[in-house]
């Protein structure tokens, strides 16, 4: 009896020990809730409209020692002319592999502007932090439902377009045509406020990238290929490039060092500095919640 006794003593201490936390790890999960939002750890951005006749759009705030302080907000007009191409009102997001340009350091979502359509070239704007697994992206629709099944109150979002791609010397890709996407273009996915609970929509594969870069250098290769491009830099280190000519060349020659392909990437991760419009039509919904979830070691659980 007593060596039955002693066996189960055994048995539940193995037990303890098995389940204690510094035994064992749980794995890292993100469970998707009833709203449709999965959980973990994320960025949480706002996308308010307002009526642009009696909206004025707010001016910056400080904390108490003088540092403006950037929310997470941006105001839209209620309605806008749409553009079915890519979006009436435009967002641009910047990102990269080295983070925003100019705060690297941001590790935090930041709203640097925050009004966007409300005038000519009125863009709002956002530092999102690097993240080298990217993020998942989820958003849904908030505020008084619809009405009228004919006039339904929404928002329309569409695939984010390349405004920069600039490396760590300042040399921008974009223009000089070593950002190759693929003709494949992501259909625009419409926000409807409907009665009853607004669910999250995964809306991750509008701000994926697949295409080829071309990357460049100031160091020579060893197979002794000639400089692709002559470049001069500005006074902020923004290098202005075209092809080189030796007999004209008076700035830097940059090399072409080498060549990447990329397959559904997390479109800001192709190069150190990106910066991407991204565009949406407002057609009087109230809000648009979106939710930036961070890749590393997540499992979807429905």
């Amino acid at each position: 009896m007593k060596n039955l006794c002693f066996l189960s003593f055994c048995l539940i201490c193995v037990l303890v020990l098995a389940t204690s936390p510094g035994m064992a790890q749980k794995p890292d999960t993100v469970i998707s809730l009833s709203n449709g939002f999965p959980s973990g750890e994320h960025f949480n951005l706002n996308i308010i409209s307002k009526d642009p006749a009696t909206f004025t759009c707010p001016g910056p705030t400080y904390d108490e020692l003088g540092n403006q302080v950037y929310g997470n907000v941006i105001y839209i007009p209620e309605y806008a002319e749409p553009n079915i191409l890519s979006g009436s009102v435009k967002i641009l997001i910047e990102s990269g592999l080295k983070g925003p340009k100019g705060f690297t350091g941001t590790t935090e979502l930041q709203v640097t502007d925050w009004c966007a359509g409300f005038g000519t070239d009125d863009i709002a704007m956002i530092r999102l932090p690097k993240n080298e697994d990217g993020y998942r992206v989820y958003a849904r629709v908030l505020g008084k439902p619809t009405k009228d099944p004919e006039n339904p109150l929404k928002i329309t979002v569409y695939q984010p377009e390349y405004s920069y791609v600039t490396d760590e010397n300042g040399v921008e890709l974009l223009q000089l045509g070593l950002v190759t996407p693929d003709s494949t273009v992501q259909t625009p996915v419409e926000f409807i406020r409907y009665t009853g609970k607004s669910k999250a929509t995964n809306i991750t594969p509008l701000f994926l990238y697949t295409g080829t870069v071309t990357h460049l250098s100031i160091l020579p290769p060893s197979d002794g290929a000639t400089p692709a491009y002559c470049c001069t830099a500005d006074a902020n280190g923004v290098y202005t490039c075209v092809a080189y000519d030796a007999l004209t060349c008076g700035g830097v020659p940059f090399y072409i060092s080498s060549t990447t392909e990329y397959t559904d990437a997390w479109m800001f991760n192709i190069a150190d500095f990106v910066g991407a419009l991204w565009g949406m039509d407002p057609s009087g919904a109230k809000l648009l919640n979106v939710r930036f979830y961070k890749e590393q070691n997540v499992t979807i659980i429905n």
